[in-house]
């Protein structure tokens, strides 16, 4: 922790973590109308943690961009400076780069790789008809809304035949609609009993039972169980 002496939050975390799982990580730079980015000066702090090896920059202003790779290849050359603006590849590859680490890659990885290589050896005509053939391809793919924009990589491969399905893979079992509905009315009566207990707010079950529109019994089932709950069983 005393290597990074910084009044910057995200920094001391950052460092902390470091500390006790020492493991490689990548630093990823969010658009910067999200907020959800580094400064450069905090990039420059955490250039001092050895396990700091990549970013993947998707900052999507240039100016920032560029402010950003020119810092860290001064303090630290060896962190590798990934563009992720997916939309305006050919410009920010210009700027600086050692790659590329977008979801486009996934569509079209032949075009970006010839793009990023054409750039390296300056050969600037060919990646501008590079970028010119990927030119509808990207505005199809990358127009609004943004919520749809991996989804939309997702179904063109499926008419490619690379994939099966364009539809997530579910990260859990699927379990019984009782069963959900038994575990979140079971989460709200935890909150409650928390509630009443600390004598911050009268919060009665009735109002819990407002809540949903479904089978009482579910409900009645678990309130039966508490302990703070006095109430005849249905």
């Amino acid at each position: 922790m005393d290597e990074i002496k910084t009044k910057s939050f995200g920094s001391l975390i950052a460092a902390t973590i470091d500390q006790a799982v020492d493991c490689p990580f990548i630093v990823f730079q969010y658009a910067y109308w999200t907020n959800c980015n580094y400064d450069s000066q905090t990039l420059v702090k955490l250039s001092k943690i050895k396990n700091f090896v990549a970013i993947k920059n998707a900052i999507n202003d240039p100016r920032r961009y560029e402010e950003e790779y020119r810092c860290l290849k001064r303090v630290r050359s060896d962190i590798s400076f990934l563009n992720a603006n997916d939309v305006q590849l050919l410009s920010y590859f210009c700027i600086g780069s050692d790659g590329a680490l977008v979801g486009y890659a996934s569509l079209a990885p032949e075009f970006i790789v010839a793009l990023y290589e054409a750039v390296e050896k300056g050969d600037l005509r060919k990646a501008r008809e590079i970028t010119n053939r990927m030119y509808p391809l990207t505005q199809a793919i990358y127009s609004h809304p943004r919520l749809n924009w991996h989804t939309r990589i997702k179904e063109a491969l499926v008419m490619m035949g690379e994939i099966e399905s364009a539809a997530a893979r579910p990260f859990l079992p699927t379990i019984s609609d009782q069963t959900r509905e038994m575990e979140y009315v079971q989460d709200l009566i935890d909150a409650v009993v928390e509630t009443e207990n600390s004598k911050k707010a009268n919060f009665p079950y009735c109002t819990i039972l407002s809540l949903f529109d479904t089978d009482c019994s579910i409900f009645f089932q678990i309130l039966t169980k508490s302990n703070f709950f006095k109430i005849p069983t249905y």
